[in-house]
């Protein structure tokens, strides 16, 4: 261990070195968690906990109840993962508590997680339809999500020690004995009790006040002055200056530096320091793989599906028959109209409002807010997008910002090298790499917030295969796990993520290093390396994004920023909103550029577009892909592009043998 004065210095250094780095900036992550402050969402999030920890009382855990939340924060990232420090009532008394609640909510899933500090830790899912009870009798908190089949409550009881014996050597000169391992009790599953709802009986006590003693009244007294006496003016005095000798200029002194006496160097001998022993580590197997995971598909591809055929985890929404902007009524059958889109919308996405007074009538006109936001981004694009009503539609801002993106970073890497813009000449109206078999498909990011990983490896992607035209994926876990100079899956930053596959000489097929939906231990190995990368990043510094266009047709994909607000009510289209709706200096988004083109709108204009790549399935957007609009910076799209230079090696992103 070291010392204290010496940890404090290298703390120090550590934070002189982050400020003099022109990437150490913590504001610009991809996927971090921010602090929920909102006294709704507060007051909402501890009605849900409180139901929640009911229903971990069903499955045999011990029966706790929420006393107080120190803090809380979330974090978008398939859905909303919010974690809560918080004091909890237990049979072994008050203890303090992180309480993890992941929502789905297209799902109508939910899993939480507890972890006390006396090591307790427990654990449920909940779904409406596919539960070993009714949870709707049970829960108090507003289901905003539709339901989907899920497993059933997982409960977690702590392992059996183990005991380890070493050989002996002289064990053939002993007697023989036989080791017996201790007795374990047998483990019983208890059937869930049927639920008793908790009514607390408040009887109002009249507080004790002390008798009453009425207050002392104070008479003012003026005080007594002395009378009154004129006092003479004071006679002026005439100032005389004093008389000063004259001046007569002083030689400046003279110095001369004189070097100090120093006594002789004396060497002075090292102690000797004992021979540190020899330490010989225990031999222990390798941990087993990690769980293969499909990233379509709900269960894992090495355990049997517990609800039959494995189901996607999202299904598209139905769609409802929504009429266009210039048809809507007006005035008393305007309301009326939204209203009965609110019953449809409420039958189709299988809404069930807690029953509470005014709760139908505020999500009713959350509801109607979303609509008239939806028409606003309607006639701002023109009719060259289409949005309509989503399963966020009765969700408030604050609502929607758990799940909605990440917290905004810089793709715009300070120390890259300026990319060679090609010159003008014969560029294509219309482009797709997708047509040149250049583009992998659209991957799942899940639970994580590690969009950053999926940002660097899909631009390296896209470069390997403009270079062998054979498409391979690449591991976006080896990034998760082995990057320490990022925050996992609570954000990163993309350039840093390409000097670290730079500074450790390559990176991994997904097939060898397959994704998990959660970091875990590093496991990289130098052999399974199939693709190298050069350094520094190559960046756009002033481009325009008809320079942009010419360089993505010679050279390949490139990662850029975007504010996601219009996704709310996206369905498919160009994106074009008004800098109004869309800002473009708000970024909390990274996508992938793979393509251009233009569009005659109905209205006759031609309207120049992007074709974005995005990895949050393919049953979001225009089959994971959207457009956007090209030549006005929409929504900051080209704000921070770059790109990635591939190491210029024999055999680079191919296959042995290929």
């Amino acid at each position: 261990m070291l010392p204290k004065y010496l940890n404090c210095v290298l703390s120090v250094f550590f934070v002189i070195l982050c400020i003099s780095s022109t990437q150490c900036d913590v504001s610009h992550i991809i996927g971090a968690p921010s602090p929920v402050v909102d006294p709704s969402t507060l007051d909402l999030l501890t009605r849900n906990i409180s139901e929640y920890l009911v229903e971990l009382g069903h499955g045999g855990s011990p029966q706790m109840q929420l006393q107080q939340i120190y803090s809380a924060s979330k974090q978008t990232v398939t859905g909303t993962l919010y974690t809560v420090d918080a004091l909890l009532s237990t049979p072994n008394g008050p203890q303090n508590c992180k309480i993890r609640v992941l929502e789905k909510p297209w799902l109508d899933f939910c899993k939480v997680s507890v972890t006390c500090e006396n090591g307790g830790r427990y654990e449920v899912r909940v779904n409406t339809n596919q539960a070993s009870h009714d949870i709707s009798q049970h829960l108090s908190a507003p289901t905003y999500f539709p339901p989907t089949p899920t497993p059933a409550p997982v409960y977690y009881y702590p392992k059996p020690p183990q005991v380890s014996y070493r050989p002996n050597p002289f064990v053939n000169q002993l007697p023989t004995t036989q080791v017996v391992p201790p007795h374990l009790p047998k483990f019983e599953v208890k059937p869930p009790q049927p639920f008793q709802p908790y009514k607390p009986v408040y009887q109002p006590v009249a507080p004790t006040l002390p008798p009453f003693k009425p207050a002392p009244v104070y008479q003012y007294v003026a005080p007594t002055l002395p009378p009154y006496k004129p006092q003479p003016a004071p006679i002026p005095q005439r100032v005389v200056a004093p008389t000063l000798p004259p001046f007569k200029p002083q030689p400046a002194p003279v110095y001369q530096p004189v070097a100090p006496t120093l006594p002789p160097f004396q060497f002075k001998p090292q102690p000797t320091r004992a021979p540190t022993p020899f330490f010989q580590p225990q031999t222990l197997p390798p941990p087993p793989p990690p769980p293969k995971y499909d990233p379509q598909i709900d269960v894992r591809q090495d355990q049997p599906a517990k609800f039959g055929v494995p189901k996607p985890i999202f299904t598209k929404p139905p769609e409802l028959n929504i009429l266009p902007v210039d048809q809507l009524p007006q005035g008393a059958a305007f309301d009326a109209y939204v209203s009965q889109v609110f019953n449809d919308f409420m039958v189709a996405y299988k809404r069930q409002y807690i029953d509470e007074p005014h709760e139908k009538e505020y999500r009713l006109s959350v509801f109607k807010e979303n609509f008239l936001a939806m028409n606003e981004y309607s006639r701002s694009d023109r009719m060259a997008a289409q949005y309509s009503v989503t399963e966020f539609s009765d969700l408030t801002e604050s609502e929607f910002g758990r799940v909605k993106g990440h917290k905004g970073f810089n793709l715009n890497a300070t120390d890259g090298v300026n990319a060679e813009i090609p010159k003008s000449g014969n560029l294509p109206e219309k482009y797709d790499q997708r047509d040149e078999n250049l583009v992998t498909r659209v991957k799942l990011q899940g639970d994580c917030g590690a969009c950053w990983a999926f940002v660097t490896v899909a631009v390296i992607e896209g470069l390997c295969a403009k270079r062998t035209k054979k498409l391979q994926e690449f591991s976006e876990q080896s990034l998760l796990d082995c990057d320490m100079g990022q925050k996992g899956c609570n954000g990163g930053v993309p350039p840093k993520a390409v000097q670290h596959i730079f500074q450790r000489q390559g990176l991994e097929l997904e097939s060898v290093y397959p994704y998990v939906f959660a970091k875990s231990s590093c496991k990289f190995n130098k052999q399974n390396v199939r693709v190298k990368v050069a350094y520094p990043i190559v960046s756009f510094h002033g481009a325009s994004e008809d320079e942009l266009a010419r360089w993505l047709y010679a050279n390949g994909p490139i990662m850029v920023s975007i504010n996601s607000s219009p996704l709310k009510h996206y369905k498919k289209g160009i994106i074009n909103p008004t800098p109004a709706l869309c800002n473009p200096k708000q970024i909390d988004h990274g996508v992938v550029l793979i393509g251009f083109g233009v569009e005659v709108t109905s209205t006759g204009e031609r309207l120049p577009y992007w074709i974005v790549k995005n990895h949050w399935g393919t049953n979001w957007g225009e089959d994971g892909f959207f457009r956007i609009a090209r030549g006005k910076n929409a929504c900051g799209i080209a704000k921070y592009p770059n790109s990635v230079k591939l190491a210029d090696i024999e055999n680079n992103c191919l296959l042995n043998g290929a």
